[in-house]
């Protein structure tokens, strides 16, 4: 009777170490969202980093929206001219271009979802794309030449 007691709690501890194993691992799957403080002109933003091949294909997609003063910051580990669509997306989005340097280049605003699936590449090339709701550029008075400082630009870095 007794083995048979310490049995059952070994198969147990077993069982339930290896579902917590499954579990933990199920959700690696899925890319872990960093964040950084930044400030355009005199709005601060709270944004969320795409630096990965994972992240920035997935971008924005599927969410039903964005809280206020934030975005996603898409990050290229050169500079280029990447291409962007509204493939899932349930909002539009003001697309802002920025070069190496953090300084807008351009600003795509009011992006609907019923483009998709037409494309958007920008004129230059750009290192940084930031993506705000609709009517944020014009909200945040945000410009061609203004700067995005970001609080920890030293630890973003883009993996191709």
């Amino acid at each position: 009777m007794k083995y048979k007691i310490v049995g059952a709690i070994l198969l147990l501890f077993i069982l339930g170490t290896g579902t917590y194993f499954l579990q933990s691992k199920k959700g690696s799957d899925k890319p872990t969202a960093e964040f950084v403080h930044a400030k355009i002109g005199e709005t601060e933003l709270i944004l969320e980093i795409a630096d990965t091949p994972e992240k920035r294909e997935l971008g924005l997609s599927g969410r039903e929206n964005l809280q206020e003063k934030t975005g996603m910051l898409f990050v290229f580990p050169a500079p280029d001219q990447p291409g962007f669509w509204m493939k899932d997306m349930k909002f539009a989005l003001d697309f802002i271009w920025l070069d190496q340097d953090l300084k807008v280049t351009e600003i795509i605003e009011n992006v609907s979802p019923e483009t998709y699936p037409e494309g958007y590449t920008p004129v230059e090339q750009i290192q940084y794309m930031l993506e705000l709701t609709a009517g944020d550029a014009l909200r945040y008075g945000i410009e061609p030449d203004m700067i995005l400082e970001l609080n920890n630009l030293e630890s973003i870095k883009a993996i191709e």
